[in-house]
């Protein structure tokens, strides 16, 4: 212990940025788990101040959600009298709501529809109500009350008329007043507006109809006993349910949303852990050979093979305790500017206060040690190599064993494919297939960088050749690359984390753009329709009386709506896709290989050639459906399909989604101009059509494959930043490995100092040894994430078209090699 704490202190600085590496890994998982944890808590604690004055809820019953982010299901409103009539309920109220009700500010702009939900509600003056008045008045016909902050924000004033859109279009009301949403208006980014409740029924559609009864029983009377007497009154369809269980019901739902944001940043954080632990063992292997006299001298008088191993290890773990330390505080900060930067890309995640659990502490310091430990345990092996007589000579180097590397970097890249293969091309599900794939690259990266000092030099002396012809650069730029291909081993272990964060950069481009180019040659060679009309941005649709409106123009021939949602189809959870049979032939060109698309009817159903093949049906068979109302049907097969892209594995018609859903909206329309209609009159007849529907965006065929492609590169973008904290350490690993090599060559860097080269010359030598071992990295990683891309497009049986984005990639290359630089 004491000779590794003298060696700390003779090497503060290595110490110092060795310690960063794991900080910046540590504080990302932190930073994920502290996140996760503040929304779940400030989730947690807006459901439970929702009901805390409701002790039993009654609400509709289904078999499942009949779409994602659905509202809850009606049930008719004489429910309500029938819980007031029950003994022991001292009062109840019904309350209706949807989503995608969306205020139109003063200069006409509608209110974004990406990120947090926008709320319409019916109003009701109650303790009950999660909301209550806090200026203004009531809604009456024709008025409406918004939330404090929208209002505060977004500059709505009381008295000024607004128009509101709801999904069968736009309605023109009075600003009469302002709600807070419980004592804070703890609304979370939502804008909630509630409006007068009869006008609100008709507007909905859902006159006769409620969705949720709350209710608040008498003094003494329990929430269970209460629940139990109005469950004995209801219809079917209906059920009374405690507080306690709506609480807990609510909070898993925002826990499970929560859970798949923590575990996608999770991920992205390990990636930079790895990235960091190939930095440590570096960094580690690096200074165990500048060490080499002085861990001899200790074996010559009397240290042994394990105390010396031992020294190097409780480095590690020191290290590992003080990374642990300052990452758990890192990362509470880099919660709040991951939340930042989610924001800025759209999501309007809520502020949240900072909670680090035991729980995260723990993870902290296991990952932290465990990471270090691993990562040294190679440097510490070879350090309890070192002979005594070591010190006896001048220059000695540990010895390699390139046999032994070669068989060990072969061995383990080929078990890293096979398990990758696995995940890939084998059916492994959950916890099987992280495993595989999470496992298998990290053996295939381990290989790689245990094989790349084999070729090291050839390749950096390739690289590096042009510097010659550089007339400024000169002699250094060629002893720059001479020195990138003398230590290939160096070089190596430099770039591997480098070649990590690249691979996965470049895998992620090469997938992104064969997906892009198979979209977009279904796009071109499917598409027939010459309009498109879908929601501007996220939401949960419009309603159906575009499309019927579109259909009553003369200047449209052929007008499809497009909807999904969920089903059981042969006892399995499937997705659905609905369309107008009669309208669709012509609009798209999904591949029929099979039956014929103009013989489907409302009793009909159109597969994907996957489950096609997978159930051993064909036109002419019968599949059973069945839907979230309880209610199923059998629908004979009309046409197998190639592709799926567009419409997913399972059509059904739009009569058969009618009859069986009770979501109305749809998500597309696609219309094809009658003969004889002009481009311009037909879409000045859409433009006039949908001003009732500001929340829609028309597209013609070159637009919507655009939008279609737009999102591809947004999500790659997204990825990409996500990574970027990967591609720090990796830079920031070439700096070390730099500064180390210039305290190894002190007495070359001198001797080249003595023969004539000027302090410009040596720092230019230096930064060119940086660039050539950026670009190799970037180079070798380049290479690795081309093969990762294209196994996981062979993979993907509906991405048929394999691209690589050398614009892309060389721009990564050129980014890497000023990083190098800098």
């Amino acid at each position: 212990m004491r000779i590794t704490l003298k060696g700390i202190r003779g090497h503060v600085f290595r110490f110092i940025l060795t310690t960063l590496a794991v900080v910046l890994g540590v504080g990302f998982v932190v930073a994920s788990f502290v996140l996760r944890d503040g929304l779940k808590e400030t989730f947690n604690g807006l459901v439970e101040d929702i009901n805390a004055d409701t002790d039993v809820q009654v609400r509709g019953v289904t078999e499942f959600s009949e779409t994602d982010f659905q509202d809850d299901p009606l049930i008719d409103a004489s429910v309500l009298e029938t819980v007031r009539g029950v003994d022991g309920v001292a009062e109840a109220i019904g309350g209706t709501g949807f989503d995608g009700i969306i205020p139109v500010r003063s200069n006409g702009e509608p209110m974004e529809t990406f990120g947090p939900p926008l709320f319409g509600f019916n109003y009701v003056d109650s303790p009950l109500s999660p909301t209550f008045l806090s200026e203004g008045s009531a809604p009456g016909q024709g008025e409406f009350v918004m939330d404090l902050d929208t209002a505060a924000n977004e500059d709505f004033v009381i008295g000024e008329t607004y128009d509101v859109i709801f999904p069968n279009g736009t309605e023109s009301f009075r600003l009469s007043g302002l709600v807070s949403f419980g004592e804070d208006n703890a609304t979370l980014g939502a804008v909630i507006t509630l409006y007068n409740e009869a006008q609100f029924q008709e507007l909905t559609g859902t006159v006769g109809q409620i969705q949720t009864v709350s209710v608040r029983a008498e003094s003494g009377v329990g929430a269970s006993e209460l629940a139990a007497a109005i469950q004995a009154e209801l219809p079917a369809g209906a059920e009374a349910v405690t507080t306690d269980t709506i609480v807990e019901e609510g909070q898993a739902d925002f826990g499970q949303i929560l859970d798949i944001l923590g575990s996608v940043l999770t991920g992205f954080a390990l990636v930079s852990l790895l990235v960091a632990s190939f930095l440590i063992s570096n960094i580690f292997n690096i200074t165990v050979g500048q060490r080499v006299r002085e861990l001899a001298l200790m074996r010559a008088i009397g240290a042994t093979t394990t105390q010396v191993r031992t020294s190097v290890l409780t480095e590690a773990v020191l290290i590992g305790v003080l990374a642990s330390v300052i990452g758990i505080g890192f990362g509470a900060v880099l919660a709040l500017g991951i939340r930042v930067l989610l924001n800025v890309v759209g999501f309007q995640l809520p502020e949240f206060g900072i909670t680090i659990s035991t729980t995260t502490i723990i993870i902290a310091v296991a990952i932290a040690m465990g990471v270090t430990v691993l990562a040294s345990l190679s440097p510490a092996f070879q350090a309890g190599r070192v002979p005594p007589v070591a010190a006896m000579r001048e220059g000695y180097q540990i010895e390699g064993r390139p046999r032994q590397r070669l068989v060990f970097g072969i061995v383990l890249t080929l078990i890293g494919a096979v398990l990758m293969a696995n995940g890939l091309f084998g059916s492994p599900s959950g916890t099987g297939l992280i495993v595989a794939l999470g496992l298998g690259s990290v053996l295939v990266f381990v290989g790689v960088t245990t094989l790349s000092p084999l070729f090291a030099a050839p390749v950096v002396s390739i690289i590096g050749a042009p510097l010659k012809y550089v007339p400024w650069l000169g002699v250094s730029g060629q002893l720059a690359r001479q020195n990138s291909a003398r230590s290939a081993r160096s070089t190596a272990a430099a770039a591997g984390a480098l070649m990590i964060g690249l691979a996965l950069v470049s895998g992620a481009g090469v997938f992104g753009a064969s997906l892009k180019q198979t979209i977009s040659g279904t796009l071109e060679t499917s598409i027939q329709a010459d309009y498109f009309v879908q929601q501007d941005g996220f939401g949960v649709g419009f309603g159906s009386g575009l499309a019927d409106q579109m259909r009553a123009s003369d200047d449209f021939a052929q007008v499809a709506s497009f909807r999904v949602g969920n089903a059981i189809v042969n006892g399995s959870a499937e997705q659905v896709t609905a369309t107008n049979f009669d309208q669709f032939d012509g609009l798209l060109n999904p591949g029929v290989i099979a039956g014929s698309i103009s013989d489907a009817d409302a009793n009909s159903i159109l597969l994907h050639e996957d489950p096609a093949t997978d159930l051993g049906v064909g036109p002419g068979d019968v599949l059973t459906v069945a839907f979230a109302s309880g209610e199923s049907t059998e629908l004979t097969i009309a046409a197998v399909f190639t592709d799926g892209i567009l419409l997913g594995d399972w059509v059904i018609d739009i009569a058969t989604w009618d009859r069986y859903f009770s979501a109305t909206n749809d998500l597309i329309v696609a219309a094809r101009i009658a003969d004889g209609t002009d481009i311009a009159t037909a879409r000045a007849t859409l433009d006039s059509i949908t001003e009732d529907f500001p929340q829609v965006l028309v597209e013609d065929q070159a637009e919507f494959r655009q939008s279609q492609e737009g999102q591809i590169d947004s999500l790659i973008a997204v990825v990409n930043v996500m990574l970027f904290l990967a591609f720090v350490i990796a830079v920031l690993g070439i700096t070390i490995t730099m500064t180390l090599a210039v305290f190894e060559r002190t007495r070359e860097i001198g001797l080249l100092r003595a023969v004539g080269m000027t302090s410009r010359q040596a720092r230019s030598m230096v930064r060119w040894e940086a660039a050539i071992i950026a670009i190799f990295g970037a180079a070798l990683g380049t290479v690795v994430g081309v093969i990762f891309g294209w196994a996981a497009v062979t993979a993907i049986p509906e991405v048929t078209n394999f691209a690589v984005p050398w614009g892309s990639l060389i721009l990564f290359m050129v980014i890497s090699a000023v990083a190098g630089l800098l």
